[in-house]
């Protein structure tokens, strides 16, 4: 039987994004797991894939603006 998996989106470095699949996370105790259906691009995104963004620690997983489904 294979993992389930999902698919993220990891910017590596400014401007180079890949799709990887990587293990399906685990809730801990008093979390709990939500199906990401869709994430939305915003302003702030666009700044960190051009590397205009203060702050941020490469490799960075993209899409903070998600919309969940049970």
């Amino acid at each position: 039987m294979t993992e389930l998996q999902s698919h993220t989106a990891l910017l590596r470095a400014p401007r180079q994004l890949d799709i990887v699949a990587r293990p399906k996370p685990k809730a801990e105790l008093n979390e709990i797991l939500v199906r990401t259906a869709a994430t939305a691009v915003c302003h702030t995104d666009l700044e960190i894939y051009t590397g205009n963004h203060p702050g941020v620690n490469y490799p960075v997983v993209m899409g903070h603006e998600a919309r969940g489904c049970g």
